[in-house]
């Protein structure tokens, strides 16, 4: 058998058949500019002869236009007060030494039943905090006295939680583990 050289005509096998090429795109014609309109004719004939006649002097600037006055919906804008060292909260928030004494004194409960040490140093904190509070709320009159007031009686309810339960572990539960 002799080999015959590839012809693509003769070619039936089950090869996929070859789509033909796509005709080019066809290109817009070129659009010939739009004439001038007269108004426009007008203004390029008027720089143009503007420009021959000085072109040595220089353009005279536009007038400037006076800045408008400010405008203030409520009048004039008043000066900031002068800021002292007891700034007033805003109405209707508690002071947030206040707030503290109080998250401090809820957490030193708790803290109590754990250990009496954990008990007693917390309870002083919410103790501290609620002092310096109860002075804030004096100096700026912000509300929050209830806040204070709860975190100081919770940090004192820490604190004899704290030395009860102290007196529990010597009496009954350290003298237990001895004997046994």
């Amino acid at each position: 058998m002799v080999d015959k050289p590839f012809d693509p005509e003769n070619h039936h096998e089950s090869a996929s058949p070859v789509p033909p090429p796509l005709p080019p795109e066809p290109t817009p014609p070129d659009l010939p500019h739009p004439p001038p309109t007269p108004a426009l004719a007008d203004e390029a004939a008027s720089e143009e002869a503007a420009s021959e006649e000085a072109p040595s002097e220089a353009a005279e600037p536009a007038p400037q236009l006076p800045a408008p006055p400010p405008i203030y919906p409520d009048g004039p804008i008043e000066p900031a007060p002068e800021i002292s060292e007891a700034v007033p909260a805003a109405p209707g928030k508690n002071d947030s030494v206040a707030t503290a004494s109080l998250v401090v004194g809820i957490i030193s409960v708790p803290a109590a039943l754990c250990g009496p040490i954990f008990g007693v140093v917390i309870g002083l904190v919410a103790i501290v905090l609620s002092v310096v509070g109860k002075n804030r709320i004096a100096e700026t009159g912000a509300p929050g006295a209830g806040a204070v007031k709860a975190g100081l009686y919770l940090g004192l309810a820490a604190i004899v939680i704290s030395v009860v339960t102290f007196i529990i572990w010597v009496t009954v539960i350290l003298p237990g583990a001895e004997t046994g």
